[in-house]
Parts: structure tokens; C-alpha cells; sequence
């Protein structure tokens, strides 16, 4: 329906119209107050939504706050229990390699905080370890306190000694009033001071660098006693010893603070009398108790320990006392512990006495250290006193000599060596035995007739060279006659004036000799019986020999020249000797007519002046048998194997070249050659002339 104008006039239209504007603002108010409750509800929504996502926000930082304190901790765990362990293993390095004792190995072992608990005192920086000629030590400037973190526990009845080491590195500008102080501080159960808080051992009011090297030590007991220069104060269970610097301008070192608990020491005073005042010392409430450890440990109250011969001499010694020992022969010589006994009057050898007239002797002996008579390798001559320690042993009924490391010098008549004994070094080249330049004497000579003899691990040396040549008559560097029962081993024998090892002079005497891994070197040539003579090994009217892996070489005469019945070598060398390498003699037994035996087994001999291999009989009217086999005979002068009459041979698996007359050359009664190889030697490679035609020859080679 279409709308009529309205006219001025026309009231009623008015009032309708605005009625209607007045409901339609109606409307719109409602509809804008809808309009901005809905904003406000909006901005309210979007202010919860806000918060409780700032809200999700802080929990979830908690969270991961918590998660990394968690994961925080246990990396620091981890970290630290590393770092402990890493502690642990270089302290227990350091307590193995012994540097509770050492402040500068270890600076983590010691502090300048000598009272409280271990675990509470820090360390000692790492900028005051320095490097002196003694190693590591402390360096500290001024004043200064240091001392072990450890606190050792003072048990009753034990005695401690306290040791310091201290030098002045750089002197103050007045000494005297920069004191170092060694001390120890004594400490309660729970570590703390005590109110008698410090023992002094010393106060060095005036250390200078001219002083050097000062060590200052003291024992220390919860009792006093003799010997006891520190005694703990009531209350205390455990100490730390310290050293405390005083001034401002003084460098000093501290190399060394050591405890020691010295009770279970073998040292014990000299008598009785001080014993029973140091046992004092201990507690007195199980005092028998200790004395009885403490002699179970000495082995007895009958036994004392002394440093050396001189000690024992100024001792008075309690009757009670019937074994001591002597830790070395006097303070130049190495210590070489050896046990006396009381003897009722004075011995004939290595006896000393106490200073209450009391006589003591070496205990028998298996064996005894020539250190202990004295005998070192100083470069004087050491013979009376090795001759003493072999007659002692020898009295006793035999054993073994022992000869320290070094030339020990022989002079005099030379060593004796009786029955029954052991001469022993400390190997080839390691102890030597030297003849004294001049003397008239074998180096090593062993006792007419002596049974049971051994020498092993030295070298001798008979000093040829000392001398004029032709000077001097035909010494040896070890002589024996009618010895029975006699091993030479891993003996190196050089430079005798004539033989190198010489057994001879008694008809069929040197019974059962044995020669083992010995060298023989450039003996002979230089006694008055002329430049060519002396041999390496010379052995007459033996009964039994046997020579193994020995070689002998350079000698003026031969190597080896042993006579013997029954002879056996064994992988020996000859090489380079003045006259044949090799001179083998049998020898029948007369009183039976038996056959001598001869056997050499392997070996060589080399480019000697005269034969390699020379084959005889001593007694040519018992014949004896003789067997070679594996043998290298080069390049000798005249002949490799030479063999003479009254020989029954076997030559087999052979070489013989480039030798300057025959390979072989045989005039024995009867011989068997096979399996030889014979090449390039000047004359013959074979040659023999057997008596009767008893002649086996086969399976050989010759060549050239």
C-alpha cells in the first residue's frame, strides 16, 4: 500500500512517526547494549583464555625448570663422582709412589691448615711446588705453614720418628730473625688443637743457603723413654708434624715431612739395660705382652742387630745375647747382612769383638758374602780378605764364597782354593778377578789334591799385559794339580802370563773335571818360556774330562791340549790360537791295559797357525778309541785332522776345507772315515796310511 504525503498540519502523522523512531531507537539501544555486552563478554573470554595460557605457560616452565635442575643434578653427580674418583686415583697414586713423605709430589696431600678434620683443610696451591735438585718440594716465601692433610692416630705403646728436610733456597736480609720451625701439632679425637698444642722438635734460628741440605728427625711416644724426645700431651690421639716459616722476605724448601712408626724397627739398643728402658716407653699395662711381640719379631731376646764390625766393637754386649748380626762391614762397604755367633775364644778367621771382651764368630755357613770380610772392588788388592772368608767357610766343612760385582784385584801368593768350596761371582764380566800387576802368583790356584771344587759365573783375568814379556814365569790364571771332582762354568779365563786354565803335575789325579760354557781368550806368550808357548786349556794325566760348549780362541799355543782316559767334548770352538786348535792325547789305564776313550762331538776349529783336529796317544802302549763326528775344520795352516799311530778312529759327517795341507790325514792303527766332505784343502783331501791296511773309507767327498 502506497504512503500518503505528510503535511504540515497533519499532527496525528506526526505523533505516529514519532512514536515509531522513538521504538526503532528503541530497538537499536537494545541492540548496541547487546553489541557491547558481547564485546565486554569477548574481551573477557579473551582475557581468561590470556591468563590460564600465561597460567600453562609458568607450569610448563616449572616443569622444564625441574627437568633441568633434575638432569642438572645428576650431571653434576656424575661430574663430581668423576672428579672424586679421579681424587681417588691420584691420591692412591701418590700413596703408592710414597708421596705422604713428599709435599712437592703431591701437593693435594698437604696443606697450610695443619688443625681440623682431613676432609675440611684445603690443599696447597699448585703455585708453590717447585723443582730443586732433589726433585719436588714446597717453595714458600715469607711466613708459611705446611704440613700433611693426614692426621696419624698416636696409639699407645708405639714410638714414632718424625723427620723433616728443609733448605734455604734464597737467604733473608737478616737470618736470625727468620726462624723455620719444625713441630707437630697435637690434636683431640675430633682433629682440633689441644690446648698444649704443639710439640717443638726444633726451631733453626739461622738457616742460610750455605747450610745446604738440612735434616732434623725425633721419635715420639705417648710415653717417655729412652730415645724419646717428644711425648704427647694428655688428650691427644693424633698429631701432625709441620714446618712454619716466619719473616717476609726468606725463599725456603720443604722437601721432605715424614712419619714413620719405627716399634717393629730391627735396630734395638745395644744392651739389655736400654732394651728394657725403651720397652718402657710402651704402655705399661700390657708391657709383657709387647716385649713378647717384640722379641717374637727379633727372634728372640737373644739376638741384636748391629750397623757394622766398629759398632760392634764399641758395644757392650749382655751375656744374655748369644747371635748378632752385622748389616755391613763397615760404612764404605756395601751392605752385606752376616750373623755371628759367641764363640768361647777368639776365631781363626772373620771373627770381631764386642767391647766386653766377648768374642763372635760367622755363623756356619752354606754360603757367605765376601762383602761381609770386607772385600769390595775398589781397586786395592782384596786377596787376604777373600782368603779369609775362604778358610772361614773351608773351616766349617765348605760352601760358597760369594764375590760382589767389579775387578776385585788379586795380589800376593793369589787365591787358594781348598776342598769342599764354591767360588761364585755375579757372572761373565760382571765380577772380575784381576791379577795385581807384579805378582808372582796364579790369579785362581786350587789346592793340591783339593775334592769338590767349583768356580762359576766371573771372569779372570791373569793381567798379562802389566808385565814385561819373558819376564815372568809360567803363572796361570787358574792352576790346579790332582784335584778330584772339579766344575768350571760360564767362566770367561783371559791374559795368563802361560795357560789360561792349567791342571797338571799329578799322574791320573784330575779326576771328574768339567768344563762348562767357558770362554778362554789370548792366554800364554808372555812367560820367560818363550813367546809361542801356553795354551788356552791345558789338562795332563786326567781320568775323566769333560769340556762343553767352551771355546777357546787367540791363545799362543794351542786351544785345547786336554789328556785324559776318558775324554768328552762337546759343541767346542777353536779358532785362531798360535799353534793347532785342537790337541786331543788318550790315555790307557795302566794298571788294567783298558782302552782309553775319546769322543768329540760337534764344534769347530778355525783358522789356527798350525792343524785344526790333532789326534795322539800319551801312552802309546794302551790304545785308545777315538770317535769325531759333526766337526768343522777350516781354513787351518797346515792340516784340518791329523791322526797318529796307536789310535783305533771314527771320522764321520766331517768338513774339512781350505785347509793348508790334507783334509784328513791318518797313520792311526786303524780308522773308519764316512760321510766327510773334504774340499779344496792344499795337499789331499784324504790321506791314510793305516797299519796292518785296517782302513774303512767311504761315502766321503774330495774336492779340489
Amino acid at each position: 500500500m502506497a504512503i500518503a504525503p505528510i503535511t504540515v498540519g497533519d499532527v496525528d502523522s506526526i505523533n505516529k512517526i514519532n512514536q515509531a523512531i522513538e521504538k526503532a531507537n528503541l530497538v537499536d539501544g537494545k541492540a548496541e547494549q547487546a553489541a557491547v555486552d558481547a564485546k565486554a563478554s569477548q574481551t573477557a573470554l579473551d582475557a581468561e583464555v590470556s591468563a590460564r595460557t600465561s597460567a600453562v605457560t609458568a607450569l610448563q616452565a616449572q616443569v622444564n625448570a625441574k627437568a633441568s635442575k633434575s638432569a642438572l643434578d645428576t650431571t653434576n653427580a656424575a661430574v663430581a663422582t668423576k672428579a672424586s674418583q679421579a681424587d681417588l686415583d691420584m691420591t692412591a697414586a701418590d700413596v703408592g709412589a710414597g708421596n705422604w713423605s713428599r709435599p712437592g709430589e703431591a701437593g693435594r696431600l698437604w696443606t697450610q691448615q695443619v688443625e681440623g678434620n682431613p676432609g675440611q683443610t684445603p690443599p696447597l696451591p699448585t703455585s708453590m711446588v717447585a723443582v730443586d735438585s732433589e726433585g719436588s718440594v714446597v717453595r714458600v716465601t715469607g711466613a708459611k705453614t705446611v704440613g700433611p692433610i693426614r692426621a696419624t692416630r698416636i696409639e699407645p705403646g708405639r714410638i714414632y720418628r718424625v723427620r723433616f728436610v728443609v733448605r734455604r733456597r734464597e737467604n733473608p736480609a737478616d737470618p736470625s730473625s727468620h726462624t723455620v720451625r719444625l713441630a707437630v701439632r697435637w690434636l683431640a679425637r675430633g682433629k682440633g688443637a689441644l690446648s698444649t698444642a704443639m710439640g717443638i722438635v726444633q726451631d733453626i734460628a739461622a738457616l742460610t743457603v750455605a747450610g745446604g741440605r738440612t735434616e732434623i728427625s725425633a721419635v715420639i711416644a705417648r710415653s717417655a723413654g729412652v730415645g724419646v724426645n717428644l711425648v704427647a700431651p694428655s688428650g691427644a690421639v693424633y698429631f701432625r708434624p709441620f714446618v712454619q716459616t716466619y719473616g717476609d722476605d726468606g725463599v725456603t724448601d720443604i722437601e721432605v715431612v715424614d712419619v714413620v712408626d719405627i716399634t717393629d724397627a730391627v735396630s734395638v739398643p745395644v744392651d739389655v739395660g736400654q732394651f728394657e728402658s725403651r720397652v718402657e716407653a710402651l704402655e705399661s699395662a700390657d708391657a709383657a705382652t709387647r716385649l713378647d711381640e717384640v722379641e717374637s719379631q727379633l727372634g728372640g731376646a737373644q739376638l741384636r742387630d748391629y750397623l757394622t764390625r766398629d759398632t760392634v766393637a764399641s758395644a757392650t754386649v749382655s751375656e744374655t745375647v748369644d747371635a748378632i748380626r752385622v748389616m755391613q762391614y763397615d760404612l764404605s762397604k756395601p751392605v752385606a747382612p752376616t750373623a755371628y755367633r759367641r764363640a768361647a775364644v777368639e776365631p781363626p778367621y772373620g771373627g770381631v769383638q764386642s767391647a766386653d771382651g766377648a768374642w763372635w764368630e760367622p755363623e756356619d755357613a752354606i754360603q757367605i758374602d765376601t762383602r761381609s770380610f770386607g772385600v769390595n772392588a775398589d781397586g786395592t788388592d782384596q786377596r787376604v780378605s777373600i782368603q779369609k772368608a775362604i778358610d772361614f767357610v773351608a773351616a766349617k766343612g765348605g760352601g760358597t764364597v760369594l764375590l760382589p760385582r767389579g775387578t776385585i784385584m788379586i795380589g800376593g801368593v793369589g787365591l787358594a782354593v781348598p776342598s769342599n768350596i764354591t767360588i761364585q761371582g755375579a757372572g761373565k764380566g760382571i765380577t772380575i778377578i784381576k791379577r795385581v800387576a807384579g805378582a808372582t802368583c796364579h790369579a785362581l790356584s786350587i789346592q793340591t789334591f783339593a775334592e769338590n771344587v767349583r768356580i762359576s759365573d766371573l771372569t779372570v783375568d791373569g793381567n798379562k799385559q802389566a808385565e814385561v814379556q819373558g819376564s815372568m814365569p809360567g803363572y796361570h790364571a787358574i792352576r790346579g794339580a790332582g784335584t778330584r771332582s772339579l766344575v768350571l762354568e760360564r767362566l770367561h779365563v783371559k791374559n795368563a802370563i802361560y795357560y789360561g786354565i792349567g791342571l797338571q803335575g799329578v799322574e791320573n789325579f784330575e779326576y771328574d773335571v768339567r768344563i762348562t760354557d767357558c770362554d778362554v781368550e789370548a792366554c800364554g806368550g808372555w812367560s820367560n818360556s818363550g813367546a809361542g808357548s801356553g795354551d788356552g786349556i791345558d789338562i795332563k794325566s786326567a781320568h775323566r774330562v769333560w769340556l762343553t760348549r767352551v771355546r777357546s780362541w787367540g791363545n799362543a799355543q794351542k786351544g785345547f791340549d786336554p789328556r785324559a782316559y776318558l775324554l768328552e767334548m762337546t759343541d767346542c770352538h777353536a779358532e785362531g790360537n798360535g799353534d793347532s786348535g785342537i790337541h786331543v792325547r788318550g790315555r790307557g789305564d795302566l794298571s788294567t791295559t783298558v782302552r782309553g776313550k775319546i769322543t768329540i762331538k760337534g764344534g769347530s776349529s778355525v783358522g789356527n797357525a798350525v792343524n785344526g783336529i790333532v789326534v795322539s796317544q800319551d801312552e802309546p802302549t794302551v790304545v785308545a778309541d777315538v770317535s769325531i763326528s759333526g766337526m768343522k775344520v777350516l781354513e787351518n795352516a797346515a792340516n784340518g785332522i791329523l791322526i797318529y799311530n796307536s789310535i783305533s778312529i771314527t771320522v764321520e759327517g766331517c768338513i774339512s776345507r781350505d785347509n793348508g795341507g790334507t783334509g784328513i790325514r791318518s797313520t792311526a792303527e786303524e780308522g773308519c772315515f764316512t760321510g766327510n766332505r773334504l774340499m779344496n784343502n792344499g795337499t789331499y783331501g784324504f790321506d791314510g796310511a793305516a797299519q796292518n791296511n785296517r782302513n774303512i773309507v767311504s761315502g766321503n767327498i774330495c774336492l779340489g
